[in-house]
């Protein structure tokens, strides 16, 4: 069962993993600065598959159009863990999980992208992985 959590291991969560599960970058502005980078890494899992372990994360929710996005993260550290988006029927009764704040050898090194976000809005000097969907809006 994948596991991971903060930086300074406050917050910890597990999932059960299954084969529907998606791993997506995002390149949307939202995402840049969420966790200040040039995209963020996720894995798409059902929301009842997710469990928080230990700690209790806090919550930030912002607008962006019709969608409402919540990241959980860490009160001590700041790490982001989770996110939800509601407003998008595709993302009903799903989690993203911060695929960065998996532990070591358990399935980070070896995750297949399935998918890009935002396309349009991807840094010129970051390329299109190959063999992932490109979608230029969710």
């Amino acid at each position: 069962m994948p596991s991971g959590g903060c930086l300074c291991e406050k917050l910890t969560y597990e999932y059960s993993a299954g084969d529907n599960d998606k791993k997506v970058l995002c390149h949307c502005l939202g995402c840049r600065k969420m966790t200040s980078s040039a995209f963020s890494t996720n894995v798409v899992v059902p929301a009842g598959n997710y469990q928080i372990k230990t700690g209790t994360p806090k919550e930030y929710t912002f607008n962006r159009g019709c969608e409402i996005h919540t990241i959980s993260f860490c009160p001590d550290c700041g790490t982001t863990v989770s996110k939800t988006v509601d407003g998008l029927e595709k993302f009903k009764g799903l989690l993203i999980v911060e695929a960065g704040t998996l532990n070591d050898g358990e399935g980070f090194g070896s995750l297949k992208v399935d998918m890009e976000l935002y396309t349009t809005q991807r840094a010129a000097w970051v390329s299109e992985i190959a063999g992932a969907n490109q979608v230029e809006t969710t």
